[in-house]
């Protein structure tokens, strides 16, 4: 899908996406499979492995719905830094002037228009917080190959006046557009851990299979600093700090009773 920094489709970093080298990296140790790739934006990946087609994605969070219709990896495939809300950076007074803030107190105030990407899952905090203000929060929910770009544009525009995503994604905007368009990333108060990924096949006899040798590959292919960069070249200073070492003490760590 078209969703960076996990999956660039566009520009001069197309396909070197967190989740897209991870993807590659995967293939590379799969020689007896025949790999084939196909874009599709979220929705449209659920729905094939809810019918069944033989397809793998990289990293989804895990949901009730989506163990329903998906085998997942034992061990995460990715980590990403607690999604938060990217704002225009001359908003940064509006939003209180700190680098954190509520996002209950944000869904429940009707002056901030906040966007959302359909068929995302930011997390059992987030998706619970959002599932509670759904009817109240004044909330644009857009669909669309282009998950965060998109959001993006419409805050830029003053569409919208937050979107939900990770210092991750919003390292990407700056980094692919310099100075063009100038936004900050705000944690949130009531999610603060790190998020995990998990390689999700479809629940056939197939992806049965395939993800006893990925949750093999996974194992030995995360400890590595090729693995680890997949991540950091998206963090600025301050967040690669504190970002290795939960790497270290809590990705590295999940998993460990799987055997190779």
């Amino acid at each position: 899908m078209d969703a960076p920094p996990y999956h660039i489709q566009q520009g001069e970093t197309k396909n070197q996406g967190v989740v897209d080298k991870i993807t590659n990296l995967l293939q590379q140790y799969m020689p007896d499979y025949q790999h084939s790739e196909r874009v599709m934006n979220l929705p449209r990946v659920v729905e094939v492995m809810r019918v069944g087609q033989n397809v793998c994605h990289g990293s989804l969070y895990r949901t009730p719905e989506r163990e329903g219709i998906a085998y997942f990896s034992a061990v995460p495939s990715t980590m990403f830094p607690p999604v938060g809300i990217t704002i225009r950076q001359e908003d940064f007074d509006r939003f209180g002037k700190k680098s954190h803030v509520s996002i209950k107190r944000i869904l429940s105030d009707r002056i901030f228009r906040g966007g959302i990407s359909t068929g995302r899952s930011y997390g059992k905090v987030l998706d619970e917080l959002l599932s509670e203000f759904d009817q109240t929060a004044r909330l644009e929910r857009r669909s669309g190959d282009d998950i965060y770009r998109g959001l993006i544009n419409m805050l830029i525009l003053g569409r919208v006046d937050y979107v939900l995503g990770s210092p991750m994604e919003s390292g990407y905007v700056r980094h692919s557009l310099g100075n063009k368009w100038h936004v900050v990333n705000l944690m949130v108060d009531e999610h603060s851990t790190y998020d995990f990924g998990y390689v999700a096949c479809s629940k056939t006899e197939w992806g049965k299979q395939v993800m006893g040798d990925i949750n093999r590959l996974l194992l030995q292919l995360r400890p590595l600093d090729i693995y680890k960069a997949f991540f950091t070249q998206w963090l600025d200073e301050l967040s690669q700090s504190s970002f290795e070492k939960a790497y270290q003490q809590q990705f590295l760590t999940r998993g460990l009773s799987v055997k190779p």
